[in-house]
């Protein structure tokens, strides 16, 4: 339960943070407890507002990142290239892919339907399809064959 009660303890803590703010962010999106928000104010503004959040309630303190050209929120990057706002897969410096290699002893079935999964993902997330080729060189790094990845990879462009 503590996923679920964390949510809307989030949730209800961020309807009555944003009721009781003059100055609001141009957009806020939340997942559990993972916040991201877009700013069109001044940076002082900014600062407040976010003050004020780790006012708000004793216990939660947010951090803060700024950035005016990128920023990574869950597993992914966004950021702005020819004025559009585009989005790529974000790996943790520390965080290391932990697919199954080839030669596991799991069932072929298993092993494909993870390069399908981590496929769609990608095409979910990217907004530049150019991105699959770091999904491929991963895959191929595990021993995968090439064949076998790239039927999986089209197979998500088929459906």
């Amino acid at each position: 339960m503590s996923p679920q009660y964390a949510n809307l303890f989030m949730a209800k803590l961020g309807e009555e943070f944003l009721s009781s703010c003059s100055v609001k962010p141009l957009a806020f999106f939340r997942y559990i407890d993972d916040l991201l928000i877009i700013w069109a104010g001044s940076k002082d503004d900014l600062l407040t507002f976010h003050n004020n959040f780790n006012k708000f309630h004793p216990t939660i303190k947010l951090s803060l990142n700024v950035s005016k050209t990128q920023i990574h929120f869950l597993d992914m990057t966004i950021y702005i290239k020819d004025n559009a706002i585009q989005t790529s897969i974000y790996h943790k410096p520390t965080g290391r892919p932990a697919y199954l290699r080839w030669n596991s002893f799991h069932p072929r079935h298993t092993k494909k339907s993870i390069i399908y999964s981590q496929a769609l993902r990608y095409i979910r997330i990217c907004s530049d399809s150019k991105d699959s080729g770091s999904l491929r060189n991963t895959f191929l790094q595990l021993g995968y064959h090439p064949l076998v990845i790239d039927e999986q990879i089209h197979k998500i462009h088929k459906n």
